[in-house]
This record gives C-alpha cells, sequence and structure tokens, in this order.
C-alpha cells in the first residue's frame, strides 16, 4: 500500500480571503473550529477519512503567526 498525504494545512495573514478563494475556485468547504483562527476544509468526496479511506486530501488553515515569508523564502509556520 502507497503512504498516501491525509493532511494540508495553509497559513494566512487574511484567512477570510483566502477562504472565499478557494470556496469559489474549487468548492472547498471551511468549518470554523470553535473560537481558535482555525478552519477545517473539505475538499470534496473521497477524502482520506477514519472510516472510508479515499485518495482525496482535506487539511487547514490557521491565522499566520508573524511576518509572511519573504518571496522565495520557505515557509514557517
Amino acid at each position: 500500500m502507497a503512504n498516501l498525504v491525509v493532511h494540508f494545512e495553509i497559513h494566512a495573514s487574511e484567512p477570510q480571503r483566502l477562504i472565499d478563494f478557494y470556496a469559489a475556485l474549487f468548492g472547498w468547504r471551511f468549518t470554523r473550529a470553535g473560537e481558535m483562527e482555525y478552519w477545517l476544509i473539505e475538499t470534496g468526496e473521497g477524502a482520506v477519512g477514519v472510516d472510508e479511506p479515499g485518495r482525496g486530501i482535506n487539511g487547514g488553515l490557521t491565522q499566520r503567526e508573524g511576518p509572511s515569508p519573504e518571496p522565495g523564502a520557505p515557509v514557517n509556520g
């Protein structure tokens, strides 16, 4: 069995701007996780889950802590 990516995370300076962008572009669904600045991302049918393994990937979006990385620099999450 191949190893699958099962989660990704996006760090955003303006979370709502990216939520609107990805929801419009890909139809992703975002659910806020309580009072935290964190949203769970559902990318669609077939995502890897607890009971039904699939080929999709779900993730999360969080408020960036600190400055954005310089162009070409790695992301420091």
